[in-house]
């Protein structure tokens, strides 16, 4: 028994050896480089870019509407009003896939595609409402609207990953795409703290930034899927 537990765990260990992770990641980008949809790996990682501000944004929302006259709900503090945040947050990443479901097909690139774009517009939609209201609830509305759509971009650009990356690189790809997107939002957290605390933005005026890159990044994608399609499907027989 005890040399087969040390078989195993030599063998764990050399999988999760540096130079074999190295060689792997270098492997999954090499190969998204070289594929027509390669540029999907982003699709989290620009998504990441709106979405990751959200849990310091909704610090700064929580702590305002304290005074008289400044919301309609009155909350007993500002941890209450960050749990309602929070809730609305999760009810939004719920019900967004859900909603979207019916417009999509595994077989169809083009409504997963759909999909990823519409998902951008909400987080738009969703960011453009925080800087132009200011009624708590009304926050918790467009917080759940943005957050319908960073999930709706998660589980939509999976799917187009799974869809399109080989058997034998989808583990490699999924690693690429899950470490630029952890990545980009830990960049875009940070980002919205300096913003308010060194450039002494509000977390309103911060949502307007988050606006303005999701519509830039709806732009982008659009023009990007648009051009790309007809090189995607050719490449898809090819898998």
């Amino acid at each position: 028994m005890n040399e087969k537990a040390e078989s195993s765990t030599e063998v764990e260990e050399s999988w999760f050896s540096h130079p074999n992770f190295t060689e792997m990641t270098k492997e999954g980008i090499s190969y998204l480089v070289t594929q027509s949809w390669g540029a999907f790996v982003l699709l989290k990682f620009f998504a990441a870019l709106i979405y990751g501000a959200g849990d310091v944004l909704n610090v700064s929302f929580s702590e305002q509407g304290q005074g008289e006259g400044s919301s309609k709900i009155n909350l007993d503090s500002s941890s209450q009003r960050l749990g309602t945040l929070f809730a609305f947050v999760g009810v939004g990443c719920v019900i967004g896939p859900v909603i979207i479901e019916p417009c999509t097909h595994m077989d169809k690139i083009s409504s997963l595609e759909r999909a990823c774009l519409i998902s951008y517009f909400l987080m738009a939609l969703g960011c453009y409402g925080l800087w132009q209201f200011d009624g708590f609830i009304l926050i918790c509305i467009f917080s759940a609207v943005r957050s319908a759509g960073s999930n709706i971009v998660w589980v939509y650009s999976s799917l187009l990953l799974q869809k399109l990356s080989s058997a034998s690189m989808r583990g490699r790809v999924f690693g690429v795409d899950y470490a630029l997107a952890m990545l980009s939002e830990s960049a875009s957290a940070l980002l919205a703290g300096v913003l308010q605390d060194d450039a002494g933005l509000s977390a309103a005026q911060v949502s307007l930034i988050m606006a303005m890159v999701a519509l830039v990044t709806l732009v982008m994608w659009g023009v990007y899927f648009s051009r790309e399609s007809k090189a995607m499907h050719t490449n898809r027989s090819n898998i």
